[in-house]
């Protein structure tokens, strides 16, 4: 039997948070689409699940001294969609923060992850990770 939706979403949450990114992304179809707010950002935009992957470890991750942490703050589940209010932190190389709120929509299918769209401060986000 394959999980719930919200099942799925809370495990993809919990991988990430372990810094679990194979285990995470076992989670999501491999046709999945990643929208990230900010069209004028170079993250931002639609990413396929290996795109996201690489943007995450050669974008993001060498930025860290750790591994980010996911605080869930809401979420809201109606049938295949999954509606997750969170905080993201995480400590820099150069010193600096990495502090952003987001909601993220996630649409499961057949317990996998198969759209994902992620509204977050785009400022923030560009002036920490860079442009």
């Amino acid at each position: 039997m394959a999980e719930l939706p919200t099942q799925v979403v809370l495990g993809f949450l919990g991988d990430l948070n372990d810094s679990n990114l194979a285990e995470a992304f076992d989670r999501v179809d491999p046709d999945a689409t990643f929208w990230l707010a900010g069209k004028e950002w170079s993250v931002g935009g639609t990413h396929d699940r290996d795109g996201l992957q690489k943007l995450l470890g050669e974008k993001v991750g060498p930025l860290l001294t750790e591994p980010l942490e996911v605080r869930i703050v809401g979420i809201t589940a109606e049938g295949e969609r999954v509606a997750v209010e969170v905080e993201v932190s995480g400590p820099t190389k150069d010193g600096s923060r990495y502090e952003n709120q987001m909601h993220i929509l996630y649409v499961v299918r057949d317990g996998k992850i198969v759209t994902v769209k992620e509204y977050h401060d785009t400022l923030h986000a560009s002036l920490v990770i860079g442009p």
